[in-house]
């Protein structure tokens, strides 16, 4: 004679269900939060590409006026305009002995 016993494995298969259960649910959650931190990064890496951009257009922009500001007929009109003289022959200095005066 054979005796059923329906209930007997229940609260084990029942308990390892809810643990697989609570897992799916807890590494489901931690994905979406792990894939919303990737999208801030890719948003942040967009941004700070842009600001490189616009850093560097602005970085030619300013040795563009520097180059025009140091061209050569500019300092000459500026040199004119200002009553300056171009030096032949420049004296910058010179390496003489100190002489001590008593």
């Amino acid at each position: 004679m054979t005796i059923i016993q329906p209930n007997k494995n229940s609260k084990k298969i029942n308990l390892f269900i809810f643990g697989l259960t609570m897992t799916t649910v807890v590494v489901a959650v931690w994905g979406v939060f792990i894939y919303n931190q990737l999208i801030n990064l890719r948003h942040e890496l967009v941004n700070q590409e842009n600001n490189l951009q616009k850093a560097e257009v602005m970085n030619a922009e300013l040795k563009n006026n520097l180059y025009q500001l140091t061209d050569t007929k500019n300092l000459e009109t500026s040199a004119n305009q200002n009553s300056l003289v171009l030096e032949k022959n420049p004296q910058y200095l010179k390496n003489e002995p100190l002489v001590a005066s008593r």
